[in-house]
C-alpha cells in the first residue's frame, strides 16, 4: 500500500472507528488491524464516555500513522504514554505526537 498524507489518513481512520452505548456500556469498533482498515472488525469496551472518546482517539491515530507508512513501536508507547495527560485526546494531537517519536 502506497503511504497516504496526513490529511487522508486521518479521514480514513476517522470512518473506521465508532462508538456506540449509553450510560456506563459503551463498545467501541473498529479494525482488527491497523494495515487493513476494511477488513475484519473487533471490538473494545469502556465504562464511561469519556474513556471510549480517548480509546476511539488512539485507535484511529494508529491506524492514520500505519496509513502514512510511520507507525512503529515507539510511536505507539509515546501515544499510549500521552494519553496519561487529561488534555491530551485529538487524533491530529496524538498523530502529531507518533510522528515527533
Amino acid at each position: 500500500m502506497k503511504p497516504m498524507s496526513k490529511t487522508a489518513a486521518l479521514k480514513l481512520a476517522s470512518t473506521r472507528v465508532s462508538i456506540h452505548g449509553r450510560g456506563t456500556d459503551w463498545l467501541i469498533v473498529g479494525p482488527y488491524r491497523y494495515d487493513h482498515p476494511y477488513g475484519p472488525y473487533t471490538q473494545r469496551t469502556a465504562t464511561s464516555y469519556r474513556g471510549a472518546i480517548r480509546l476511539a482517539a488512539r485507535w484511529k491515530a494508529n491506524i492514520a500513522l500505519t496509513l502514512m507508512d510511520r507507525y512503529s513501536d515507539r510511536a505507539y508507547y509515546t501515544i499510549h504514554s500521552a494519553m496519561r495527560d487529561d488534555g491530551i485526546g485529538d487524533t491530529r494531537e496524538l498523530v502529531n505526537i507518533g510522528l515527533r517519536a
